[in-house]
């Protein structure tokens, strides 16, 4: 009774494990979607959220260290000839932690810019949706459709992030 016991709670935690990979799995995918600012003007409010987000959080570059340095083993190798003995030795290099850049204003900018694109009345939508939405009989769709404010302030994750005018 114990193995069979130990049998299932192994199960149970392999499954609990795929599941994970799998859940992790999806949400990186849902990440890669391609999405479009949809309003009346779209591009001029991208170009002018753009300009005026870069002007109050401009790149703000600094470096910064990820990981430890470390030497390479050492490995010495010896071929001997007769009475004498020849060694080599390899490795024992340091090498040095990563540096990498980063912008310490991004995602200030990118909050900027996104509250920016909000208040002129536009929404952020996936490209595939849209499209969907948004089809003509010839397979187009329209660059310019002006969504609806109570669409973007009922979904409650606006209304307090950005320009309360937005919501009134």
């Amino acid at each position: 009774m114990r193995s069979i016991s130990r049998k299932l709670r192994k199960l149970g935690g392999d499954v609990t494990k795929q599941t994970s990979v799998l859940l992790l799995a999806a949400l990186a995918l849902a990440g890669c979607a391609n999405h479009v600012w949809v309003g009346q003007n779209p591009q001029q409010d991208i170009d002018e959220c753009t300009v005026e987000a870069n002007h109050r959080y401009p790149p703000a570059i600094y470096t910064y260290q990820s990981g430890v340095g470390y030497t390479t083993p050492v490995r010495t190798s010896c071929a001997s000839n007769g009475a004498y003995t020849n060694c080599t030795s390899t490795g024992g290099a340091y090498i040095p932690p990563t540096q990498s850049l980063a912008d310490a204003n991004a995602d200030n900018r990118k909050t900027h810019f996104d509250s920016c694109m909000i208040a002129r009345g536009n929404q952020l939508m996936e490209e595939g949706t849209y499209k969907n939405m948004h089809s003509s009989n010839s397979g187009e769709y329209r660059q310019n459709v002006r969504p609806r404010p109570q669409t973007i302030c009922s979904s409650g994750k606006y209304s307090v992030r950005y320009d309360p005018k937005v919501c009134e």
